[in-house]
Parts: structure tokens; C-alpha cells; sequence
């Protein structure tokens, strides 16, 4: 087989991969939001935990022991973020123990790391990745806020499918070749498209919803979720690393699945909530 049929073949098979990957994330999405709320909890708890180890191997290089403090002291801060927001924990205490937890990290990290610039990625990853999941979880446990936590997701992993299949297929100039040399101004338009047919698909089962105002939605959230997985590739691009990990066929690391999730989760989410008590606008 020729160099260029092997490529092709290659190609083809990481769409195969990514495409079943996203359509295994679904089924679990389903499984969560519609399945006992503990199987949501205990998914995003995990999730946290692997996606905080993984940004300590992007920013250090390396799984070496003596970064599992700081890994397992803001895992812990995650636990008990995850038992604030979920009401098993009194909030005044968690959030005690969290600033606690989050500032000995922090500490601990400044003595290990020489690095400013990698201190500084450590400190804003983990933000980003705890308060992610925290307004993740306030959307999934609130009654009237579940069904747009379900759109964000939908929507992120539309995206981000979207993007990838439609930047291997069509290819043509860079989005940002300076941050990533894959994502392509193709793969974006499609990863918005597939965004607003998916966004469609969830109004066929609230007919509520008006047709303008979820493509509207749609269009906007799928360029958040574009542009936290822009930031988490200029995050692996500032330390020369291509995932963050391994355990997703197709997509690399759960951080390489979620940024853009969590872009969604930590812009859209409190956005959603102010413009739906101050303004009324929101039909969700």
C-alpha cells in the first residue's frame, strides 16, 4: 500500500474511533441525566479527578511521585466541591476545607515547580476544572436548570466531533496555527452545524422551545466550547504535549474530551442563570 493509502486509512480509522468514543459519551450523557442522579455525581467526581492528574502530567511532563501530593490535595479539594454542590457537605465548611486544600496545593506547588509560567497554568487549570464541574453539577441537580446542562453537553460533544471529522475531511486553512496545527476554519463551521442540528434534536422533544432562539443558543455555545478547546490546546502547545492522555479511543485524554465542556459549563452556565431570573428570557 502506497504512503498516501495508508494515510487515508489511518485517517479514516481515527474518525471511526472518535465518531464511536462520541457516541459511547452519549449514552453515558442519557444514562446520567435520565438514570439515578448518583450515576451523574459519582461520573463528574471521577472525571474531575483524572482530569486534574492529566493537567499535572501536561504541565510537569512527567507522573512522577513527587507531584501525586499536589494531584491527590486538589483531588480531595474537588471531593468536597462535588459534596458542596450536591448538598452532602454543609457549604460554609466545604468551602473552608476547599480554600484549605486549594492553597496548600498551591504552596506545594510553587516549591516543586521553579517555573512561573508553569505555576500559573497549574493554578488557572485547576480553577477552571473545579468550578467546571461544580456549575456543571449545580445545573444537573437543579430541576429547571437539568435540561440546559443537557443542551451544553449535547452541544459539546457535537462540537467537538464536528470539528474533528470535518477538519479531516474537508481540511483547507488553519483556525489557529500558532495554538493548534489540526483544527481547521472547515472543522469549526461543521462542528457549529452539527451543533445546531443537535440543538434542533433536543426542541423535537420540547416543543417549547422556539426554533430561532436554539439555533441562536446552539451557534453561541458551540463557539465557547471551540474556544475552551483552543485554550486547553495553547495549555499542551505552551508544554509541548499533543493529549492529555490515553484512555479515550479517538479523542486522547477526558481533558482533551471536556474542555469544552468546561468552557461551557464555567461561561454559559452562570450566564444562563443570571439572564434567566434578571431578564426572563431564557425558555428553559
Amino acid at each position: 500500500m502506497s504512503q498516501e493509502g495508508i494515510s487515508t486509512t489511518v485517517r479514516y480509522c481515527n474518525i471511526r474511533d472518535r465518531i464511536l468514543s462520541s457516541v459511547v459519551m452519549l449514552v453515558l450523557v442519557v444514562c446520567m441525566f435520565f438514570g439515578n442522579s448518583a450515576i451523574g455525581i459519582f461520573v463528574v467526581a471521577i472525571a474531575g479527578i483524572i482530569m486534574i492528574n492529566e493537567w499535572y502530567v501536561i504541565v510537569h511532563g512527567t507522573n512522577s511521585g513527587i507531584h501525586m501530593l499536589g494531584v491527590s490535595l486538589t483531588s480531595l479539594a474537588h471531593i468536597f466541591v462535588v459534596a458542596a454542590t450536591t448538598g452532602f457537605f454543609p457549604v460554609s465548611h466545604c468551602i473552608k476545607v476547599i480554600v484549605f486544600l486549594m492553597g496548600f496545593s498551591i504552596f506545594f506547588d510553587s516549591i516543586v515547580t521553579k517555573e512561573v509560567r508553569s505555576i500559573l497554568w497549574l493554578i488557572v487549570g485547576k480553577i477552571i476544572i473545579l468550578a467546571g464541574c461544580a456549575l456543571f453539577l449545580f445545573a444537573f441537580e437543579g430541576g429547571d436548570t437539568r435540561q440546559f446542562a443537557i443542551i451544553i453537553c449535547v452541544i459539546a460533544v457535537s462540537s467537538d466531533t464536528g470539528g474533528f471529522v470535518g477538519g479531516k475531511l474537508i481540511g483547507g486553512p488553519l483556525l489557529a496555527p500558532k495554538i493548534s496545527p489540526n483544527k481547521t476554519w472547515s472543522g469549526a463551521l461543521v462542528g457549529i452545524i452539527l451543533s445546531i442540528i443537535s440543538g434542533l434534536m433536543v426542541m423535537h422533544y420540547d416543543t417549547t422551545l422556539d426554533c430561532m432562539y436554539v439555533i441562536m443558543l446552539s451557534f453561541l455555545l458551540s463557539l465557547i466550547s471551540q474556544a475552551g478547546d483552543l485554550l486547553e490546546s495553547s495549555g499542551k502547545r505552551a508544554f509541548g504535549v499533543k493529549d492529555s492522555g490515553c484512555i479515550i479511543p479517538g479523542h486522547g485524554g477526558v481533558l482533551d474530551r471536556c474542555d469544552g465542556l468546561l468552557a461551557l459549563s464555567v461561561i454559559a452556565i452562570p450566564c444562563m442563570t443570571l439572564m434567566r431570573e434578571h431578564f426572563s428570557i431564557f425558555g428553559i
